[in-house]
C-alpha cells in the first residue's frame, strides 16, 4: 500500500501529552464520547460506545483497528456539542482528547472539519505522520494529547466568503482518525476546545 508522508521536523511541535483531566470553565465540549454518529470507516474496522472506561461518563469511544493506515471517521449526535465557528480563536485555543490503549502505538492522522455547502470544510490537522506515526502512550491508562499548530484552511475562508459557510451558526463537527502501522484497541473521550497552554498563543493564521 502507498502512502504519501511528510515529515515533519519534531514530533513534539505537534502534541503535548498529559494525564486526562476535566474539562474546565473555559472549554467546549465538541464530542463527549456520550452519542455516536458513525459516518465512514474502513472495511472491518469495529467501532461503540464503551461504558467499562472513560473520562466523561457514561462511556467513550472505542475503536478497533484490524489494519494498519485504517480511518474511523464520527461525530456526535447531540446539539449540545455543536460549535460555532466564529466562536473559536486559533490563536488562542486549539483542540484537546482524551485517549486509553494498550496496543496502538500511533496514529497517523488527525482531522477535524465541518460539513457546509455540500463540501467538508476541514482544520488544518491534517498532519502526514513521521516514520514511526504520531506516538500514543500504549500502557492501558488515560491520556490527554493537546494539539498545535491549528488554523482554519483557505477553503474554511472561501465557504465563508461564498456564503456556503455561516461563521456565527452551530455546527457539528466531524472527527476522523487513523492508525498507524499498528492494530489493536483505541479508546477516545471529551473532544475538546481549550486555552492554548502557556507560549503557544499567536500560532494560527
Amino acid at each position: 500500500m502507498s502512502v504519501h508522508r511528510s515529515i515533519p521536523a519534531l514530533v513534539s511541535s505537534l502534541f503535548l501529552a498529559a494525564t486526562a483531566a476535566p474539562c474546565s470553565a473555559a472549554e467546549r465540549v465538541v464530542f463527549s464520547g456520550n452519542e455516536l454518529d458513525h459516518v465512514a470507516s474502513s472495511p472491518d474496522l469495529v467501532a461503540a460506545l464503551d461504558t467499562t472506561t472513560f473520562t466523561t461518563p457514561p462511556s467513550s469511544l472505542s475503536i478497533s483497528f484490524v489494519d494498519s493506515f485504517q480511518h474511523f471517521l464520527f461525530r456526535t449526535k447531540s446539539d449540545k456539542e455543536m460549535v460555532v465557528p466564529a466562536s473559536i480563536d486559533w490563536e488562542k485555543e486549539t483542540l484537546a482528547f482524551d485517549y486509553m490503549t494498550t496496543s496502538v502505538t500511533a496514529l497517523l492522522r488527525i482531522r477535524v472539519f465541518f460539513l457546509a455547502g455540500g463540501d467538508r470544510l476541514a482544520v488544518d490537522l491534517d498532519y502526514n505522520a513521521p516514520a514511526r506515526g504520531l506516538p500514543l502512550v500504549a500502557d492501558g491508562k488515560w491520556h490527554t494529547m493537546v494539539l498545535k499548530g491549528i488554523s482554519w484552511t483557505p477553503r474554511y475562508h472561501s465557504a465563508v466568503a461564498d456564503g456556503f459557510l455561516n461563521p456565527d451558526s452551530p455546527y457539528i463537527m466531524r472527527l476522523s482518525l487513523q492508525n498507524f502501522v499498528s492494530s489493536g484497541v483505541l479508546n477516545v473521550d471529551n473532544f475538546r476546545i481549550v486555552p492554548k497552554p502557556a507560549g503557544q498563543a499567536g500560532a494560527a493564521r
